[in-house]
């Protein structure tokens, strides 16, 4: 009878410890899936084409902490065709016509097409809360500053930023 208790035991051990494992690698496998750069506000828009040949493209553009990001497709996990980052961006500009807004940034101006005026509104008001909370956490700050600012981990602070900003846009 001690035999057997004691294989129990030991059985009932490593279903516990393979059970563990399974547990560790699912959490392991969810956090690597997750953006490490989560998006304050991402969706469809048409960027228009840059060169002689003009035209629209549609593409799925994510707004995060550092800038903006484009993609072929919405996981945004694929490939990623074009960075923008913030401290490159001089100002975002509603166009008088209709669903169109500007970014303008220092190689030149990107111009995207909304399906709705209220989605234009949306795409403007987040890049600029974020723009501005960029300037105020980093550019603003003195050189000594900012040398610390870069020492904070910035998957910490990316959550931290994008977390006031979604709250501040509902």
């Amino acid at each position: 009878k001690a035999e057997v208790r004691l294989e129990a035991f030991r059985m009932q051990q490593r279903l516990l410890k393979e059970k563990a494992a399974r547990e560790e690698r699912q959490a392991s496998q969810q956090s690597t899936q997750q953006p490490k750069n989560p998006a304050v506000r991402e969706g469809w828009v048409k960027i228009k084409r840059s060169g002689a040949v003009g035209g629209w493209d549609e593409r799925f553009l994510r707004v995060h902490a550092q800038g903006l990001s484009m993609y072929l497709d919405d996981s945004g996990t694929g490939q990623c065709l074009n960075v923008i980052g913030l401290e490159h961006v001089e100002r975002v500009a509603r166009v008088s016509s209709g669903t169109l807004m500007e970014v303008i940034h220092s190689a030149g101006v990107l111009l995207l097409d909304c399906e709705k005026l209220a989605d234009r509104e949306r795409w403007v008001q987040a890049m600029e809360q974020t723009l501005g909370r960029f300037r105020t956490t980093y550019v603003a700050q003195p050189p000594q500053k900012r040398r610390a600012m870069q020492e904070i981990q910035k998957s910490e602070w990316d959550v931290a930023v994008e977390e006031k900003t979604r709250q501040e846009l509902q």
